[in-house]
């Protein structure tokens, strides 16, 4: 959006007065006010841009710790997995003692 004048432009405009031309008072009373919504609008423009600048800062620091987040995840689920294995392994072990003690305990009877 390029804007073409500022609130600076319109107090500052000056018109040349002719004969059977308009109030100069009343068109400079109408332009102050449009001078002032310009000014407004320059200042609202400015504080959406410093936000606009500290929410895409806000959204890099989610992102990257979003980023951290799903590699910690990542890394859990890995050594949740071989957790798991460790456990099942284990579990075919007592049981493969289990199984040689009653055949050792069966021999001995």
């Amino acid at each position: 959006m390029n804007i073409k004048l500022s609130h600076k432009n319109i107090i500052d405009k000056e018109f040349e007065v002719e004969y059977k031309g308009y109030k100069v008072e009343e068109v400079d009373g109408f332009l102050d006010a449009i001078a002032e919504d310009y000014a407004t609008i320059e200042i609202n423009n400015k504080e959406n841009l410093k936000m606009i600048s500290t929410l895409e800062e806000e959204l890099e620091r989610v992102k990257d710790e979003l980023s951290l987040a799903r590699t910690k995840n990542s890394e859990l689920e890995k050594t949740i997995s071989e957790q798991i294995k460790d456990k099942q392994m284990n579990s075919d072990i007592f049981r493969r003692v289990s199984m040689l003690e009653k055949k050792t305990s069966e021999k001995d009877k």
